[in-house]
């Protein structure tokens, strides 16, 4: 972790690393679902590790977090889907914390990844775009960031990711904190790169987890990603005799989102079909690495964690492969197994990036405290979720979603309003519609908040 020095010193002191004498304190004001200010709160690491105030008891848990690379929510058994994609991670989430409605923080990789490894949304870490092997404005995730990795190794931690995604550069910053950060060798991330991640993080876990040292393992899956080619027998277990000879490539689905081509009934769901045999495909290789830490003797000592970074549409609302801010591209998993804690399911909602928070506080490794992510850990001890709105962005299009199930898009210029309790589907368009107009305008007043929350920490990070 980089010392304090010049405008961002002060921050960076306030960076909370050590168990002993750690203060846990909101830098700005959360809001409820009615856009009021919540109570603030202030944490030591003597309350953390007594189990008060609603948090669980704090333990040097190993950690493997494996992000999973287009991942649908609603292509997972365990969150109800018809067809039976995850059979292997479906019987994992029974005994695991589940997070019925976990939102991305915005609809594709650079930025979604950028505020898991810092708590901070799109428009305060600043990441929105990727340029292969270059180092430039934008894509570039700054020093001046702390990042989650940073806070395990700065705790004792052995810190390492192993990632078949070409996204995470060391160019880029994205190896903050990683004691080793590798892109995992064999077959190109696009194409039944899987197995090859589950080799190398079998490799690593074997010469790495142990109960003498703590370890932080991040694994970056690409399946299920375009192109749709899952390895046999997964390419074909879904195929329903479609009318369709589409083979699953990036090409094909391009064409349809560029309008060289028009996609029929039968090639969406064939491509569906698809999607939905990588995703068994990633079923297969996962199981492998949980089972691996099963007979490493590990389990009772290491928490799971299991997220997507964002979703894919299917021409859902007449746009394909990912980057707008409906449900299919946002709502993602969100699974945690946390040892000794029984298995459940949580309806309310909660942000992607939420994740760091919650692993650091589970293990006692402190927090930042501009953090914008809340951490979920007192929900692993029967407490409550912070009842704070779901904010997400992508481009110039953002978004806020309430407890209580209303959710705001701005898009092509226009504040678009859906009640997902009655409308999953985002099929009716409530924005212009008088009854609802309190409801809009609070949640602008949320998000001009938020907005003004995030330019104050780039402001403070970056003099931008």
């Amino acid at each position: 972790m980089r010392k304090p020095d010049g405008k961002i010193g002060w921050l960076m002191e306030r960076v909370l690393v050590k168990k002993s004498a750690v203060a846990i304190s909101l830098f700005f004001s959360c809001f409820t679902a009615c856009g009021k200010p919540a109570d603030t709160s202030v944490i030591d690491s003597e309350e953390l590790e007594s189990g008060e105030s609603g948090h669980v008891d704090v333990e040097q848990y190993n950690v493997v977090l494996i992000l999973t690379d287009t991942f649908r929510a609603d292509h997972i058994g365990a969150y109800g889907y018809s067809r039976d994609t995850t059979p292997w991670f479906d019987t994992f989430a029974q005994d695991a914390v589940l997070f019925e409605r976990a939102t991305s923080q915005n609809a594709w990789t650079p930025a979604s990844v950028s505020s898991l490894f810092t708590g901070l949304y799109t428009r305060s870490h600043g990441v929105i775009t990727y340029i292969p092997f270059e180092a430039t404005e934008g894509s570039v995730l700054k020093e001046e960031h702390v990042t989650i990795a940073e806070l395990f190794s700065e705790a004792g931690y052995t810190t390492a990711a192993l990632i078949k995604s070409p996204v995470p550069q060391v160019v880029s910053g994205y190896s903050q904190g990683f004691d080793s950060f590798e892109k995992v060798p064999g077959r190109e991330a696009y194409e039944e790169s899987g197995g090859d991640l589950a080799d190398a993080a079998i490799s690593w876990l074997s010469e790495n987890l142990s109960s003498e040292k703590p370890s932080f393992l991040y694994l970056h899956f690409m399946e299920p990603h375009a192109p749709y080619i899952a390895p046999q027998p997964y390419h074909d277990q879904f195929d329903e005799g479609w009318d369709s000879d589409l083979q699953g490539t990036h090409a094909e689905v391009m064409a349809f989102r560029n309008g060289s081509a028009v996609a029929t009934a039968d090639d969406i769901g064939h491509l569906l079909s698809l999607y939905d045999g990588e995703i068994a495909y990633w079923d297969s290789q996962v199981q492998r690495i949980v089972e691996h830490i099963d007979s490493l003797g590990m389990s009772d000592d290491t928490i799971i964690a299991f997220v997507g970074d964002h979703g894919e549409q299917f021409n859902d609302h007449g746009d394909w492969l990912h980057g707008a801010l409906y449900q299919e591209n946002i709502h993602v998993p969100l699974v945690v197994r946390v040892p000794g804690v029984e298995g459940t399911r949580i309806s309310e909602p909660v942000q992607m990036m939420d994740l760091g928070p919650t692993l650091a506080e589970l293990c006692g490794v402190g927090a930042v405290d501009y953090w914008q992510a809340r951490s979920l850990a007192a929900v692993f001890n029967g407490g409550s979720v912070p009842g704070e709105p779901i904010f997400y962005e992508y481009g110039t299009e953002r978004g806020v979603r309430t407890a209580g199930g209303m959710k705001m898009l701005f898009e092509d210029g226009v504040y678009r309003l859906f009640d997902l309790n009655n409308d999953p589907g985002e099929l009716v368009d409530l924005g212009e519609v008088p009854a609802y107009e309190t409801v809009l305008t609070e949640l602008k007043e949320i998000e001009r908040t938020i907005f003004a929350e995030s330019d104050e920490i780039a402001e403070t990070l970056f003099g931008e």
